[in-house]
This record gives structure tokens, sequence and C-alpha cells, in this order.
């Protein structure tokens, strides 16, 4: 293994890992932080989700140290970080650079979804982080678009804005962090470039946007995969309350999709009365896939569907709704293949039907990864989409479903 992958959540874990699988970099993706060093295969490069993105700032900090310690010093490290900088950002960079693996390298644009950085400042679509929709994020709202001030909040970690056309300087202080302003895909290649230059490997951090340049910086072993498509239909499970979300199942249902909206009184059900609430809509999904035809279960389609009032019992809810019914619908046979919106809701279903480990394969669109999950020597692989809510383009699940039914992705046979 040549590289660790440090990611806040499942979608960020697979969505970055995926970039080096498309290059044939084997690359697996841990669905969770606890995972037994023996149940992960031999791969060139490890995604690790920590499933910190809603821990406090010290937790994530020792979740961070623990996971380092776990591995040797020559293993290098690339911490994923939200394109939109949700999470425990400061802590996960102090914990990298007191373990001694700094300098760090960081690049957050991803211009292929209009994230961009520009004087230190994060923008989605021109505008600054606290001025765009993801300021209104229910769980993790992003307030502040300056990167060092968020770099720097609740742990001392010092970093140094390479603004303009400045690159590396010649001398990089152990105990920093490099942030590149990048407003284009030329410049994000001029990045990784000038890094591939050196003689020294740094630790790396950004999105899944840079990470699509890191067999350019480091050589891997490499070797072709190629995806069994399963003609089942798609199981859905749209946990995402994103404004892209809510386009995409809209474009989705003029397209024919059907779209089942999990009623209120369920989201706010009980727990031990969950099971029983569940048959009538598992009833009414399983008619569908059985009929040959993909649907989407989603928490709401529009704002108007959401719980104002939504509190940790809801969310806990939503968690066992989407889990218990892919469960059921994989048991049955109804579902052959799974696509999953909302890094929260993937790794909440793959956990409960008892998955360790994917395997990243493709991209179907920028930030949509394509996996495989092992079918015991079956005659097609299980399809697993994942992506976080914010990704996609309209015609996210029109795509996902070629891809995942017919092994279609970005027109080309990968079957």
């Amino acid at each position: 293994m040549k590289m660790l992958i440090i990611a806040d959540d499942f979608t960020g874990a697979v969505d970055t890992g995926v970039q080096l699988a498309k290059r044939s970099v084997k690359t697996l993706v841990t669905v969770g932080p606890d995972f037994p060093s023996g149940s992960i295969g031999a791969c060139e490069a490890l995604a690790v989700n920590m499933d910190m993105r809603h821990d406090g700032p010290e937790q994530a900090y020792h979740k961070v140290e623990s996971l380092l310690e776990r591995f040797d010093e020559d293993i290098l490290i690339y911490l994923k970080t939200d394109s939109v900088l949700r999470g425990n950002l400061s802590a996960s960079f102090y914990a990298l650079l007191k373990a001694g693996r700094g300098p760090v390298l960081f690049a957050p644009a991803y211009p292929k979804s209009a994230r961009t950085t520009v004087n230190g400042r994060q923008y989605v679509n021109g505008l600054p982080l606290e001025e765009s929709h993801f300021s209104r994020d229910p769980l993790n709202p992003t307030l502040n678009s300056d990167i060092a001030t968020l770099l720097s909040d609740g742990f001392a970690v010092e970093s140094v804005v390479l603004g303009g056309d400045n690159l590396l300087p010649d001398y990089l202080d152990p105990g920093k962090v490099y942030i590149f302003d990048c407003e284009t895909q030329d410049r994000l290649c001029r990045i990784a470039y000038d890094i591939s230059k050196r003689k020294t490997v740094y630790a790396l951090a950004g999105c899944a946007g840079f990470a699509e340049y890191i067999p350019d910086i480091i050589p891997f072993a490499t070797q072709l995969v190629h995806y069994r498509a399963n003609e089942k239909p798609v199981l859905f499970l749209s946990g995402s309350a994103s404004e892209t979300t809510f386009q995409q199942l809209a474009y989705a249902k003029e397209n024919g999709f059907p779209i089942l909206v999990i009623p209120s009184e369920l989201k706010i059900s009980p727990p031990e009365l969950l099971g029983e609430k569940l048959v009538g809509l598992l009833g009414m999904l399983r008619a569908w896939l059985e009929s040959g035809i993909s649907v989407i279960l989603a928490t709401a389609e529009s704002d108007k569907d959401l719980l104002t009032d939504a509190g940790p019992e809801v969310h806990a809810n939503l968690k066992a709704i989407f889990a218990q019914t892919a469960q059921a619908m994989i048991e049955c046979g109804a579902a052959g293949n799974l696509a999953v919106f909302g890094g929260d809701t993937a790794q909440a279903v793959l956990s409960y039907v008892g998955c360790r480990a994917v395997q990243a394969l493709y991209e179907v669109q920028a930030g949509v990864p394509l996996c495989k999950l092992d079918n015991d020597g079956g005659d097609a692989d299980i399809g697993l989409v994942t992506k976080s809510g914010g990704l996609g383009g309209e015609d996210a699940v029109t795509a996902v479903e070629k891809a995942l039914r017919c092994g279609v992705i970005n027109n080309e046979e990968r079957i």
C-alpha cells in the first residue's frame, strides 16, 4: 500500500478514492473507521472514512491521530477535505502536523464543480461560502469562506496562501499548511506538475478535484478492472436536503422516475414501531423494482417536505429507514443496484448490510463515483453509486441508472 486517504465521511472517501481508481490504481474504501486491518485486501491506496463530520474538534483530532499511528511513516497521506469546507478542518490538519507529516500542500478547489479558491477564500458558483446555500446546511452550515481562519479555528494551525500564479517556494516549513489559490482546471494541473518536480513527496490535502492529479504526482502500480453490469433496476436512496439534489430529483421525475417521499409520520415514529410502519412503503418499492423500474426513495423532493424542527431522533430514524429498506430490497432480490445520495445515508446503509469496504471503480460524473460490492463470485457485481448531496449534474439520476444497468460511463461501455 502506498497511500492513505483520510476522509471525514463516506461519500468523501469514495469520490476521492475513485480519482485514483479511474487511473487503474486499485483503491479500497472503508465504510467506517473501525476496520480490522485483516479485513482490507491488497491495494495501492486505502481511503478511510473517519466518520467525523459531526464530531467535536477534540474527538476528530484523536481519531486522525489514532489512524496515523496504525500506518508506517513512509505511507503517503492525502487529507480529503470537503469542497465547501464543512467538518473538522483545524483538528485534521493539526493532527497531521503534530504527527510530523508536514508540510501539507492544500489545494481545496474543485473547478469542475464550480468550487474555486481566490485570495485564500473558497467560492461556490462565484459566491463566497457564507453567501451560498451551504450556509443553510441543517447539520454543518459553512459560515466563513476564509480558509486560514477555518484552519486555525480551535487548533494552532499556521498557513500560507499562495495566491495568483504563485507556486511553491523553495523552502517549505514542515509546521505549516500551504494553501493554493485556484480558479481553473489548468491551474490545478499546474500545481500538481510543480509538486511532481520536487524530490521530496509531501502530505497533500484537498477535495476530489485535486485528488484527480495524485497519479501525476506519485507513481502507482496499476491494473485494469472491468465493471460487470447488473441489469436489475436501481434503488435510489436520497437522504440529501441540498438544492442540487432537489434539482436532480425534479429532472428525474420529468424523465419518468417514480419518487416516494418518506412520510412525516415515519420520520417521527418511535424507533420500536418503525419496522411495522415500514411494511407498506417496502411493498410499494418492491412492486416498482420487480416490474423492472428503478425507483427513488427520498427524504424530501423540496424544502416543503422537510421538518422544520427535525432533531437527532428524526435524523436517526431516516438513517434507519434507508438502511432497512436497502437490506430488504437486496435480500428479496428486487434491487441489484444501489445509488445513495448523502454521506450519512450511505454509511448507514452499508454498515447495516454488513459491508466493511468497497472497491472504487469509475466516475459517472464529476463527484459521482461508482463502486462494487462483493457478490461472492456471482454472475454480476452489485453496483453502488454514492455521492455528496451537492455534487453531480442535473441529469445525475439518469446517468447513474445508465452506468449501473448498462455499464455505460461517460458514453463508453465499461462492461
